[in-house]
């Protein structure tokens, strides 16, 4: 027997010295083996930013949601809604529940899956142009709660034990790395490593990609939007060749609105801003024409049911420019500064929840020409 266990041993010796060093990697920087949930209801501050496993940030938004008290705001949508703040909102409670929806046939189902008494006053959503696309596929079949609810991976699976292995070889990062950064935590190995990652607002912090950007370091991503121009060419990744509205999306459009109207939701929409040069590629292209009809089409459904829709497709109506823009389709705090004050002064009802003359001295006084208030 003894030898049997012997040989066992000998034989599972270098397959636990090959799993040690991912394991110990991933328990420090708690990408995995780590709960949340004590996190999400502490005053304590945090950067969450997974590298192996995003699929845990729906969990994070949903399950912040439910565990604290109703938010008065709140803000859903993609990753082009994530720049919106608690600071530019200082007479209420908020929370940045982007990164959750991703298409349009999402909202009304993620809303839906948090408790009715969680309901926000005011619900701002970044209406994606790419949903409206006829050559996107909505899906019939609406997501079901436990697609947020059940979507956190504590433990590895194989997959991110050995993508772990090739961040070692790659040096990518060390063993000596931080967890902790003045006072907040870090959460997650894009955290810890890149200082990207969710701040305790649900609002994204990007880390070395604005420090590279503000440097002019050409390894940015996207650094002068070629990717965002390659996948325009080749009409992939979102950039799918498309010329008229798909119209199961205004059905899905109007079954949110209904749902805001039932649930007393003030519901706040924009279509989010492209940066100019990615604007003329598109328009050059002359392969996404479905784009010029979604303002004029969605525009008079809003205003039927009392709410609000503003185009910032362009930067130019928010008087901004390709310089605030983390890539192509993503732009910056700023420049979601630049929007909710373009809403305030065209009378928005967030006006109720803010303060334009505040909001104007913030925009002043920014830290740069992509972030405002820092984390």
């Amino acid at each position: 027997m003894k030898r049997f266990l012997l040989k066992i041993s000998l034989f599972l010796l270098p397959v636990i010295l090959l799993i040690i060093p991912p394991v110990f990697i991933l328990i420090k920087s708690k990408e995995s083996f780590n709960d949340i949930d004590k996190k999400l209801i502490s005053n304590e501050k945090y950067l969450i930013g997974y590298l192996y496993n995003e699929k845990n940030y729906r969990y994070l938004k949903w399950n912040k949601l439910v565990l604290n008290k109703k938010y008065d705001v709140l803000v859903l949508g993609s990753s082009r809604v994530l720049e919106f703040r608690e600071k530019m909102f200082n007479n209420a409670r908020f929370y940045n529940a982007g990164y959750t929806v991703p298409y349009i046939e999402d909202f009304v189902p993620f809303l839906k899956s948090i408790p009715k008494n969680k309901y926000p006053k005011y619900l701002i959503i970044g209406l994606d142009q790419f949903s409206f696309n006829e050559n996107y596929k909505i899906i019939e079949q609406s997501k079901k709660k436990e697609f947020w609810s059940n979507s956190f991976q504590k433990n590895p699976n194989l997959k991110t034990l050995i993508n772990t292995w090739k961040g070692i070889f790659n040096k990518e990062y060390n063993f000596d790395f931080k967890t902790k950064k003045n006072d907040i935590q870090l959460v997650g190995l894009n955290a810890c490593i890149q200082g990207v990652g969710f701040r305790n607002d649900g609002s994204m912090d990007y880390g070395v990609q604005i420090d590279k950007l503000l440097k002019e370091d050409k390894s940015a991503r996207d650094y002068n939007f070629e990717t965002t121009f390659d996948r325009i060419r080749r009409g992939d990744s979102r950039f799918l060749f498309g010329n008229n509205l798909n119209k199961k999306a205004i059905v899905e459009l109007k079954k949110l609105l209904s749902f805001c109207k039932e649930n007393d939701i003030e519901l706040i929409a924009f279509i989010p801003p492209f940066a100019d040069k990615v604007n003329a590629k598109l328009k050059e292209s002359n392969k996404y024409n479905y784009m010029n009809h979604i303002f004029k089409t969605c525009l008079p459904l809003f205003k039927k049911n009392n709410f609000e829709l503003y185009d910032f497709s362009s930067p130019s109506t928010i008087q901004s420019n390709d310089s605030e823009f983390i890539d192509g389709f993503h732009s910056g705090e700023v420049n979601y500064l630049r929007m909710l004050i373009k809403m305030l002064e065209n009378n928005s009802k967030l006006n109720n929840v803010t303060n334009v003359d505040i909001l104007k001295s913030d925009l002043e006084k920014r830290k740069n020409r992509l972030d405002v208030y820092g984390y």
